[in-house]
């Protein structure tokens, strides 16, 4: 229940789309690749999150507290973090990504897909080097989410956000 759905079922799902969708494959890979992570976010941590604020949302209504004021005050403040958390996930996942790229876009056009085929014809030491600037780009997105919830946590402790 916490993997991905099936890249290849996607995939074939995405091939066979109608018309909007069959001019760029760059836009079926990125519907595609919004539709694994959400739903695998939602499954890893973002159903909690909500879960948890979810009676302080209620208690609120029940006070009289209009949509904005609940937005502003309470889901914005709670889920900020996780919600950072789950984007540093997705965009190291994203950065690294070549199944469903393989299956839709026509020829190597992220650094993934590339590392790929330079596997496949053998070129080991241009791949490794590559790999490593992969995992550099991963890791410094990883980051930018991470620094991202830090410098809103602490002024958010400091009192600088209302």
């Amino acid at each position: 229940g916490m993997a991905s759905p099936s890249t290849s079922l996607l995939g074939l799902a995405l091939l066979l789309m109608p018309f909007p969708f069959a001019i760029d494959p760059m836009l079926k890979w990125t519907v595609g690749f919004a539709y694994l992570i959400f739903s695998t976010v939602y499954r890893w941590g973002w159903l909690q999150a909500l879960a948890k604020i979810n009676s302080q949302i209620q208690m609120a209504e029940l006070m009289g507290a209009d949509k904005a004021l609940i937005y502003k005050k309470i889901i914005f403040p709670q889920m900020f973090t996780p919600a950072c958390r789950l984007a540093g996930i997705a965009s190291f996942w994203a950065v690294g990504d070549f199944a469903l790229g393989k299956l839709l876009l026509p020829q190597d056009v992220t650094l993934s897909l590339l590392i790929e085929s330079l596997l496949s014809s053998y070129r080991l030491n241009a791949a490794m080097a590559l790999m490593s600037l992969l995992l550099v780009l991963g890791i410094c997105c990883y980051l930018f989410f991470w620094s991202l919830q830090f410098v809103y946590s602490k002024a958010r402790n400091e009192n600088v956000i209302g």
